[in-house]
């Protein structure tokens, strides 16, 4: 993540997979949903959780500071009753600054259980830990609920960014949304 004048000022953590046997890159859009599926991408998400706040951590001590790192949790690792222990967990065992954690969560994601929901998200947020609803946009985009949410970042679906320039519509999609987010405070 760059800032206008093109410094480095965070990063995100992306999962990738390559194959054993062909040696090629399975796309996300592939193994994702099928670890959904089979119920893997609870630990899958908590192993990169770990990995990308003590990746952070250790670069930070090398004298590289980004400051965060984003990681997304799927809906499903986040609607563990245990998540919020799990990251302050991983945040004391990595010794990384909850500041420098950004947590990126689906609307859908929240939709599940809202009041528990957004119970977590204070927690998360009281801990320091940034929050970004992902995708936003495509899910239930209820604009009346951004206002209890606790979030720092709306992060606009990639289906209303992929055209920019040249699709107007798209254009004028992105541009009220980032305005809205701006007038919120995000």
């Amino acid at each position: 993540k760059v800032d206008r004048a093109g410094s480095i000022v965070g990063m995100e953590s992306l999962i990738r997979w390559r194959a054993s046997t062909s040696g090629l890159l399975v796309p996300p859009g592939e193994f994702i949903p099928l670890a959904e599926k089979n119920g893997m991408i609870v630990n899958i998400g908590n192993l990169i959780l770990k990995r990308s706040c003590n990746d952070t951590r250790m670069l930070q001590q090398m004298g590289c500071s980004p400051r965060s790192v984003a990681v997304n949790l799927s809906p499903s690792q986040f609607q563990q009753p245990d998540i919020v222990g799990v990251v302050k967990r991983i945040i004391g065992e990595s010794e990384l600054d909850p500041r420098c954690l950004e947590l990126e969560i689906t609307e859908s994601g929240i939709m599940m259980n809202e009041k528990e929901s957004i119970n977590k998200l204070n927690e998360l947020s009281e801990m320091g830990v940034s929050i970004s609803i992902d995708d936003f946009g495509t899910g239930y985009s209820s604009l009346s609920k951004l206002k209890l949410y606790p979030i720092n970042t709306l992060k606009i679906d990639k289906s209303f960014v992929d055209d920019l320039p040249g699709d107007s519509l798209s254009a004028t999609i992105a541009v009220s949304i980032i305005d809205l987010a701006h007038n919120l405070g995000f």
